[in-house]
């Protein structure tokens, strides 16, 4: 599973880069900007490769005493991104450390008018948003969380992790970390995250289709 990750971004950042901003700031009119490390832009075909270091247990602390839906918003690493057109993204995360535990959460969403130095503890799985993202994402009505769940996906027994999705246009806020027990006190983990988008599905097979059908028309 080790280095799939730089196997693959040959072939892909080749084709097409994604658009990034970075540092990036949203200060908003709170004037204190919620710690995003890039703003990254992708089309149909785009990709990224960037390295990102978080905490031990950043994503979920795996000591069953803890609660396990809670990320730690200020040992994650924290990532915009803006997609321009319906398209299947690939997210990758790896590792050279054997004891790495990558995880990811997506949500729908920039979070500008928030309260960032609150931002501590963090929904890592969709459940008890409005109690861990509640103190710092004030983005919907009311004040209430406005960041939507999207997907998450974290790999317990390896070192790397690939999940794919369709995703439509829009904004979104990516959430990375490791999970590990911290009663063991483990050091941060580095990761080289890979992201990268591809056309969906359905469109190569129509075109498929259509070659098919012009092939029979030109044989009769």
């Amino acid at each position: 599973m080790k280095h799939f990750i730089l196997t693959t971004i040959v072939t892909c950042q080749m084709a097409s880069a994604a658009t990034v901003v970075a540092p990036y700031e949203n200060p908003g009119s709170d004037t204190v900007a919620f710690p995003y490390e890039a703003k990254v832009g992708f089309s149909v075909t785009d990709s990224w490769l960037t390295s990102t270091s978080v905490g031990g247990w950043s994503f979920v602390d795996l000591d069953p005493a803890k609660n396990q839906n809670r990320g730690w918003g200020h040992t994650s690493s924290w990532f915009l991104l803006e997609i321009t057109s319906s398209t299947v993204m690939t997210v990758m995360l790896d590792s050279l450390n054997a004891s790495a535990r990558p995880g990811f959460v997506l949500y729908s969403g920039e979070s500008i008018e928030d309260l960032p130095g609150q931002a501590h503890t963090y929904s890592n799985n969709g459940n008890q948003i409005a109690t861990l993202n509640g103190p710092w994402d004030k983005n919907g009505p009311g004040g209430t969380p406005g960041l939507g769940y999207v997907t998450h996906d974290f790999n317990a027994s390896g070192a790397s992790l690939s999940s794919t999705f369709q995703i439509e246009p829009g904004i979104y806020t990516l959430a990375v970390g490791n999970g590990s027990d911290s009663r063991t006190v483990p050091g941060g983990q580095t990761y080289n995250l890979f992201l990268s988008t591809v056309p969906e599905p359905s469109t190569g097979i129509l075109g498929a289709l259509g070659s098919l059908a012009l092939l029979r028309r030109r044989r009769r």
